[in-house]
């Protein structure tokens, strides 16, 4: 359990000193040698079989890049934990420059992530190379001018495509690019999103089973049976979903609204536009996991990120009492996001805090 101790000490430090170039390097060791070095979690052994018995497997299709990747750390003699050091560096490599350029306080972004999601992509390695590169897309349509619009519209649809090599669930980030396609700002259209959000609700109700089965044959889900369950749809789950992910985009519309550079040609306040409609666009996911699947959830860790760097950018453009509050009320979401993830959100299958959380920590090679 030092280990758990020793990122906490190494985290709170990081979100106090914000732009240390040095301890966000150790932050980013730190998850590597984490998450490398885990024994045992809730899908290590599926990915274990994976990767010991890959030419058998049938997964392959969807997810090309991901296999390509194992099959190099086979040809070269790594065993399932040397190929996991592989994944893990550079997942966490391309998070990292990803949070370091959407950003003003990077060092708070991953001692946030460090409370969530990051043992959830411990689990999920393929989500989380996936949502890395699709934040690095974001960060090129930030850089997106007219002058040199081929360019960086065409690196972004690059790291998409990219990132469905490794998880077919990044061609989501294909509703980003059409938010942009009308040059209105995203507060003016949440009306629009409100409204988008019912119809999709709907929809995915009324062809909930066509929906999954079309996700399974594309590998963006599990088995329909494992996530499918009505009691895990129940209470808990539902305040979840609804209620936090409504908070949180609340919460980044008022960061937002509190902004008194209303200039959206000023680079700043472009980059929050767009890292604002990524937070709503990927909110919308959190209504396909109330009538699909929980495995959307994957999505949202995108959303979190997204908002997360608003709201530090948000620090150049709001006043200090303002930007202080907007602060502590992220720390207090995420606190209470933690918790309810934990021993809410799975509780009705499991206790989900030792099943993730605590096996993420005490199953270590160091």
């Amino acid at each position: 359990m030092y280990i758990l101790f020793l990122g906490i000490l190494i985290f709170c430090f990081s979100a106090i000193f914000k732009k240390s170039r040095t301890l966000y390097v150790i932050q980013l060791l730190y998850l590597w040698l984490v998450a490398s070095c885990n024994t045992d979690n809730p899908d290590y052994i599926n990915y274990y079989n994976g990767y010991t018995h890959m030419y058998n497997y049938q997964g392959t299709i969807s997810e090309p890049l991901y296999w390509a990747v194992a099959r190099f750390a086979e040809s070269i003699g790594c065993d399932y934990q040397g190929f996991r050091f592989i994944l893990y560096g550079i997942g966490f490599a391309i998070l990292g420059y990803a949070i370091w350029k959407l950003s003003i306080h990077p060092n708070c972004i991953l001692s946030f992530y460090f409370v969530y999601p990051f043992v959830m992509d411990v689990i999920q390695v393929r989500t989380l190379l996936s949502n890395a590169l699709i934040l690095v897309a974001i960060y090129e349509l930030i850089n997106f001018n007219e002058t040199r619009a081929k360019r960086y519209l065409g690196y972004s649809i690059i790291f998409i495509i990219i990132a469905c090599g490794f998880h077919f669930s990044a061609v989501s980030a294909v509703i980003i690019y059409l938010s942009l396609i009308k040059k209105e700002t995203i507060i003016s259209q949440t009306p629009k999103l409100a409204v988008l959000a019912l119809a999709g609700l709907i929809v995915m109700f009324l062809y909930r089973n066509r929906i999954i089965n079309k996700m399974i044959s594309l590998g963006i889900i599990g088995k329909a049976g494992d996530y499918t369950s009505s009691g895990i749809r129940l209470g808990g789950y539902i305040i979840c979903v609804f209620a936090f992910r409504i908070v949180f985009a609340v919460l980044c519309i008022l960061v937002m609204r509190a902004v008194r550079n209303n200039d959206i040609n000023s680079p700043n306040r472009r980059a929050m536009d767009i890292l604002l409609r990524c937070v709503l666009l990927y909110s919308l996911f959190g209504f396909g996991e109330i009538v699909v699947s929980m495995e959307l959830e994957r999505m949202s860790r995108v959303a979190l990120v997204c908002g997360l760097s608003l709201i530090s950018r948000a620090s150049i453009d709001i006043e200090v009492k303002n930007y202080n509050l907007f602060t502590r009320l992220t720390a207090l979401y995420y606190g209470l996001y933690f918790y309810l993830m934990m021993f809410i959100h799975y509780a009705p299958t499991s206790n989900w805090f030792e099943f993730t959380f605590m096996a993420i920590y005490q199953n270590q090679l160091i």
